[in-house]
């Protein structure tokens, strides 16, 4: 997995806040913190129905959300040498390079590292998506056009530089398109030579925003949107994580459990739940949620007693339980069948659908999986190891499953949809707050799948030819 020691050298507390000073007074504003070095980036806000009218009566500029390690690149002379740093979002800084050989200003440009992948061989990558400082210069100001053009200069004036060629990484401007040319950004995902997890829309004509921004728009499939929480170990249940996120006056509360079983190869899928609820439920009449074997459940799912191994059950008390599941089996079903009808309507109302862009690949009929297909996920960074077991006090990126169960710790039922681990945020320390992840939980109740947004692929194309149309009769 990458991380930023592979590019550079980790600043102690005292340097570190001198160089955001010397940031923070270049860009004059004076709401930005200034007690403690604190990551300023700008951060989207997942796309809803509601921010795709945006799309629809704004310009914006759409690319390709890499999966990477978002950072700032800070590049500083002092007279005598030229000093570049990365500022990540865990509010340190490194030191990625020291030069005398050349002789530039001030910059700070926003993007992302990440490896790209050829056939034998990888390089590190920091793609720049903008521009907050050039050449001394307060840029965050100027619009989105104006600071991509800056963010090319720099390319094209220093790319061929000795004292840039010492980088331990490669500095590219990231490709930008019209907002409806995100189909055609889609389609080429599966020719990146890097990992990717969905789309940015960026506003054309908004100066840059610190901090979270709520018309800086991002979309993932709805089955990889994530949320980040801060992971609290139980200390009353066994293999039980207390999901923690940003309150109101930035205290942290319990959001949610997830609860980190093991699993038995040997017994198919089945769940072995902890002891601390074994002996919780001994009494209960409907046990914890195990599957059933993978060749006998066929999607549908029962609550199974804890002693049925035993063979001793009483024939009546099974009859009782497998009454008491026909409604479990047919909600279940029900759900399936309420899916299926929705993905016919889409596909039937998609049929005229982007017409002039036939050539360039067709949709998938099946929307997770034509999303999975062209969404790639850093494979490296997942959860694949039990030697991870142990979350206490780390960052989880996060994907709720409506379709899975977990446990209510109130009364010790049985409760529709559970959070699933993704993997281990090394590159954060901070979780999401309420109001992030109740939007992202809208989100993916909305079920925005890119099927879905090609529904509006020629309200936003029109709406920017509209605005074009009217700009030239001024």
């Amino acid at each position: 997995m990458l991380s930023l020691e592979d590019v550079g050298k980790k600043v102690d507390e005292k340097e570190k806040f001198k160089i955001y000073k010397k940031i923070i007074e270049k860009l004059n504003y004076p709401f930005i913190e200034t007690l403690y070095a604190k990551f300023f980036g700008s951060h989207p806000v997942t796309l809803s129905n509601e921010t795709i009218e945006l799309l629809i009566n704004r310009d914006y500029y759409v690319c390709e959300k890499s999966d990477g390690i978002r950072v700032l690149l800070y590049i500083y002379n002092d007279n005598k040498f030229v000093y570049s740093f990365f500022f990540d979002r865990k509010n340190d800084f490194y030191l990625v390079n020291i030069n005398n050989n050349i002789k530039i200003g001030t910059y700070l440009f926003d993007g992302e590292l990440y490896n790209d992948f050829g056939k034998n061989s990888s390089e590190i990558v920091f793609s720049i998506f903008d521009c907050l400082i050039y050449e001394g210069n307060d840029f965050s100001f100027q619009n989105l056009q104006k600071r991509l053009e800056v963010c090319q200069n720099f390319i094209n004036l220093y790319k061929n530089v000795d004292g840039f060629k010492k980088y331990k990484f490669k500095i590219q401007v990231k490709q930008m398109f019209k907002s409806y040319g995100f189909y055609q950004v889609y389609s080429e995902i599966d020719n990146l030579a890097h990992k990717n997890d969905g789309l940015i829309f960026t506003p054309v004509y908004q100066p840059y925003v610190f901090g979270r921004c709520y018309t800086l728009l991002k979309w993932k499939p709805p089955s990889l949107n994530t949320v980040d929480f801060l992971l609290r170990k139980n200390k009353e249940v066994k293999n039980c994580y207390e999901l923690l996120c940003f309150g109101k006056n930035n205290e942290m509360i319990i959001f949610d459990h997830f609860f980190d079983f093991e699993i038995e190869e040997d017994r198919g899928r089945n769940v072995k739940e902890s002891n601390k609820i074994k002996e919780s439920n001994i009494n209960m009449k409907n046990d914890l949620y195990r599957g059933e074997k993978d060749g006998e459940r066929d999607g549908n799912q029962n609550i199974i007693p804890e002693d049925k191994n035993k063979g001793d059950m009483k024939k009546d008390k099974e009859d009782r339980q497998r009454d008491g599941n026909q409604n479990i089996k047919q909600e279940v079903k029900n759900k399936g069948e309420m899916k299926k009808d929705k993905e016919d309507r889409q596909r039937d109302g998609n049929q005229n659908i982007i017409q002039e862009e036939e050539n360039k690949g067709k949709i998938n009929q099946n929307d997770e999986e034509f999303e999975r297909k062209r969404i790639k996920i850093s494979q490296d960074s997942r959860i694949q190891d039990k030697t991870e077991e142990v979350y206490d006090g780390k960052i989880g990126e996060f994907v709720f499953l409506n379709n899975s169960k977990s446990i209510d710790l109130n009364d010790l039922s049985i409760k529709d949809g559970a959070w699933s681990l993704l993997k281990i945020r090394n590159d954060k320390n901070t979780p999401n707050s309420f109001k992030v992840i109740i939007n992202i939980m809208s989100s993916i109740e909305e079920n925005i799948c890119f099927e879905e947004l090609t529904k509006h692929f020629k309200n936003i194309k029109n709406g920017w030819n509209y605005r074009i149309l009217n700009h030239l009769k001024r």
